[in-house]
């Protein structure tokens, strides 16, 4: 769970040879984590220089790369299953495959913990890992299994030993508790948490808890200027529109949607609107 120090171990890999396709992988996975937006370009960088692997560790970046820069999520499971198949016990597989269920899932309208299956045997093969926990605590919250949510916090909380997972933890356990009547959260100092942290924040109160209030705390904090990455604040901005939608402030969608731009939106979906 460093995923700062991984990545500037992997960036000295990277300058030593910049051909090192193993390397550039685990760097788009370290950036995915913190987050930051040279993922995309280490997933590129993987992929230009994976021709001479072996043809498991050329799949698992081309997996990587279908599921997480160009938007294949169907591609990239496919390639994920073809590894198992050969490979049952292939942590990174598992991995691979249950994050791109848990991202994907939503579109289709299936849940995040579909993917724990996945998370749960490459837990059982590599014990105490924070990425694994990590996203079993999100499946958790998603079938609003609080027990086994908290008792999942606490580990990683105890492995990782980070004040960002801690706060994140911390707003995690304020929103579901809003959702038991007790309304003292409140995200007014956002301390540590990265951006990744603050927007599963943002979406376990918009749509699971479905505390729009909760929601707009988050948002008005992460959009403050200077307080985020410009990219980071017009991800939130969008979001911040589509939770208009949710309060029945359609009029206000159009406006904010144009003011985070064409990044995280289509053109003609604003045009429309």
């Amino acid at each position: 769970g460093h995923w700062e120090e991984a990545a500037a171990k992997l960036e000295e890999a990277v300058a030593e040879d910049s051909t090192f396709a193993l390397a550039w992988s685990a760097l788009a996975y370290a950036y995915g984590w913190m987050p930051d937006p040279r993922e995309s370009e280490a997933q590129r960088q993987a992929l230009l220089h994976s021709d001479d692997l072996p043809w498991r560790a050329k799949t698992l970046i081309q997996a990587a790369n279908f599921g997480f820069r160009t938007g294949d999520g169907e591609r990239a499971m496919n390639l994920y299953r073809s590894i198992l198949a050969d490979y049952p016990h292939d942590t990174e597989a598992l991995r691979g495959m249950g994050e791109t269920m848990f991202h994907y899932n939503p579109r289709f309208g299936a849940p995040h913990s579909d993917a724990d299956t996945y998370f749960e045997r490459a837990l059982e093969l590599s014990p105490n890992n924070v990425d694994y926990l990590v996203h079993l605590f999100d499946g958790a919250m998603d079938d609003w299994d609080f027990d086994r949510a908290d008792s999942t916090a606490a580990l990683i909380d105890s492995l990782a030993q980070r004040q960002d997972v801690h706060e994140y933890f911390e707003h995690a356990r304020g929103v579901w508790n809003r959702s038991r009547g007790d309304s003292s959260w409140s995200i007014s100092d956002q301390g540590t948490m990265n951006t990744h942290f603050t927007n599963t924040v943002f979406k376990n109160a918009a749509t699971r808890m479905e505390d729009l209030e909760a929601a707009e705390q988050v948002a008005r904090m992460m959009v403050e200027p200077g307080r985020y990455p410009e990219n980071d604040r017009n991800r939130m901005l969008f979001n911040t529109a589509l939770l208009r939608t949710a309060q029945g402030r359609f009029s206000d969608f159009s406006t904010e949607a144009k003011q985070a731009g064409t990044r995280y939106i289509g053109r003609t979906i604003i045009s429309r609107s």
